[in-house]
């Protein structure tokens, strides 16, 4: 069913995944729109909606652009159902735009393969990860990426290595500019420095729990599967595939230390995981396995959508 559909890149699947989202996002905003009904509210959350598509297109595009994966919509669909599972990435703002960035930033190092204009997508990175940062700001650490890109692309040459720092200064020095000019102030302390929190106690309910294990989990499984196949890739791409893992890794550090925890920071692990999990999926002798746990991972996630809309309904 699943595997027969989605097995196959076609232009209607990113339009099912899109339809996906924009009924969860509905159900997720439900009560905010009718609470807040006026026409601003309705662009701002049909904006907000766009951003959320938008992100699928930017990560088919990042997967086909670099051949990431072979020529499927396993991973859209899976981004999809994750954001279906945990809806609280979507709830918020700052997390939704912040994270659209990060792919932004994520679309122009995995594509320093290509050994092209590497001064260029290092600058564009370090100012997409900065934008990101200011909307939510411990996606700074995704600025470890780059680090890590730099030394296999570009181990010798002083130069790049400077250039995304100055590029972060720069962006820095003009909000800062910008928020004495609006404001007559320098940027609020929290805008640098948030905090950090290692309290849990928000994963008090059941269904939140169950949640949070099911991503730990396959996360778990599939990172393994993932590592173990860059073995199997050329040189050339090897870097791209290990980038993806390390921002997995960035992922579950920001969800560990948010000083506020409410399961939407999940959001940015979301990508990667999508992609490594296509990757198990296309390596998948039987087409039931790829079937069973689609269908599971809908049915699940669905479920939980649908009793937390009845619910706080």
């Amino acid at each position: 069913m699943f595997s027969s559909f989605f097995g196959k890149s076609k232009p209607i699947n990113i339009l099912i995944v899109a339809f996906l989202i924009g009924i969860v996002f509905v159900l997720v905003k439900f009560d905010h729109i009718l609470g807040n009904f006026s026409v601003y509210e309705i662009l701002k959350q049909l904006g907000l909606l766009l951003t959320a598509i938008f992100s699928v297109f930017v990560l088919d595009f990042i997967i086909g652009k670099n051949n990431l994966t072979q020529k499927n919509s396993y991973a859209i669909l899976l981004f999809g159902l994750f954001i279906t599972l945990i809806p609280e990435s979507i709830a918020q703002t700052n997390l939704l735009l912040s994270n659209l960035f990060i792919l932004f930033a994520l679309r122009r190092l995995i594509s320093l393969h290509s050994k092209l204009e590497i001064k260029k997508k290092l600058v564009d990175a370090a100012f997409w990860i900065g934008v990101a940062s200011l909307f939510y700001f411990w996606s700074i650490l995704f600025f470890i990426l780059i680090l890590i890109a730099l030394l296999y692309y570009s181990q010798n040459d002083i130069k790049n290595w400077i250039i995304p720092f100055v590029a972060l200064i720069v962006l820095a020095l003009l909000v800062i500019s910008y928020h004495i000019v609006l404001y007559d102030s320098y940027l609020p302390q929290e805008n640098f420095y948030p905090g950090l929190s290692f309290d849990f106690s928000s994963f008090k309910t059941y269904q939140s729990i169950i949640k949070f294990l099911i991503i730990v989990i396959l996360l778990a499984i599939m990172s393994l599967f993932f590592i173990k196949t860059i073995s199997e890739k050329t040189s050339k791409i090897k870097p791209s595939y290990i980038l993806i893992v390390i921002a997995s890794i960035v992922a579950i550090v920001i969800e560990i230390i948010a000083p506020i925890k409410t399961g939407g920071e999940l959001i940015f692990l979301f990508g990667s995981l999508a992609i490594m999990t296509a990757t198990y999926l296309e390596k998948a002798q039987k087409k039931w396995v790829i079937d069973l746990l689609l269908v599971l991972l809908f049915l699940v996630s669905s479920t939980f959508l649908m009793l937390s809309f009845f619910t706080e309904g």
